[in-house]
């Protein structure tokens, strides 16, 4: 019977800690503990609600462990680093755990660590790769079980599976069909993990490209930009940051976005005006149009173009400005 634990902290890592579980039911094996990040501060009130994964793992009736930080030399790490050696593990998975794993503890399990990480690794290494590839207007993703090493995301692979990215996909839309395709790939090749017999190969040196976090204010938008670059973003920053810019002075984030070139089209009319308010709103750049199908204005609920112009009127010929 091996013994295995889990570091994970969003929705993101659900499917894959669901699929560990059952493994472990389904073929004798123990998931002795989960590690999560600390319960954080949501809604207006700022009350403290446990991060998804800890509640699943409650309700799964495994133990769940909460460090301040894993870092050498502090007394929450050390602390930490003295119950991961009690817990004796076989193999330790991490699935958009949120901090980096010391080196210490990566040798502590008998097979190492293994990450699920939402790329086509070494394209998009880092902490946002699933709203860099939408962003880049890349058409294809996946997810890899990877090696962990001391360098990030640079350990060898054990496997990749493949997924478009479709024309109206968002982050949020493609997290959740990588991170039911990481469970599969998990579940599938966890046999040959606890074995140690699953074959890796090195990361190419070809091909690296980073993926640093989302800063907040990349959502705001630049009508001076490229048309296609503009709907990329507001489909890579869907849910967050969001998208926004600013119309009567009033900050609107805006969603459901595609665009068409035609660099003659109203080629007389200044980038950034509105030149289509219906059913979509239609927004002039300086090599065609791109188009909003739903928005909302601070303060307010998302909703399609078209109602929200009811109570927020904009016009064909109104300026969308970049800031306010």
């Amino acid at each position: 019977m091996a013994r295995l634990a889990f570091f994970g902290t969003p929705e993101f890592s659900l499917p894959s800690l669901r699929a560990v579980h059952r493994y472990c039911v389904n073929f004798g094996h123990d998931l002795v503990v989960v590690v999560s990040q600390k319960d954080q501060p949501t809604g207006r009130g700022l009350h403290f609600a446990p991060p998804p994964v800890k509640t699943s793992a409650l309700a799964l009736d495994v133990p769940v462990l909460q460090p301040e930080t894993l870092k050498k030399g502090t007394a929450s790490g050390d602390h930490f680093f003295e119950q991961f050696l009690a817990y004796e593990i076989d193999l330790a998975i991490v699935v958009a755990y949120g901090k980096l794993i010391p080196e210490r503890l990566l040798f502590v399990p008998t097979h190492g660590f293994v990450n699920v990480h939402a790329s086509l690794l070494p394209r998009f290494r880092g902490a946002a790769p699933v709203q860099r590839a939408i962003e880049n207007g890349d058409r294809e993703t996946g997810v890899c079980l990877m090696a962990m090493v001391k360098r990030l995301d640079e350990g060898d692979i054990f496997v990749c599976e493949r997924s478009p990215i479709l024309p109206f996909d968002t982050t949020s839309t493609l997290l959740r069909r990588l991170a039911h395709l990481g469970a599969h790939a998990l579940y599938d090749n966890l046999f040959g993990l606890l074995r140690g017999t699953l074959q890796k190969m090195p990361q190419s040196e070809e091909g690296v490209v980073y993926a640093p976090l989302v800063a907040k204010e990349e959502g705001a938008l630049n009508f001076s930009e490229p048309v296609k670059k503009i709907a990329q973003k507001v489909k890579a920053f869907d849910p967050w940051p969001g998208a926004f810019a600013f119309v009567h002075k009033k900050r609107v984030k805006f969603f459901d976005s595609f665009a068409i070139t035609d660099p003659t089209a109203k080629s007389d009319i200044a980038s950034g005006t509105v030149v289509v308010a219906g059913s979509f709103l239609g927004v002039k750049g300086p090599d065609g149009i791109v188009y909003f199908q739903a928005m909302q204005v601070e303060g307010k609920k998302i909703l399609p173009i078209k109602d929200a112009l009811l109570g927020f009127p904009i016009h064909v010929g109104d300026t969308i400005a970049h800031a306010p």
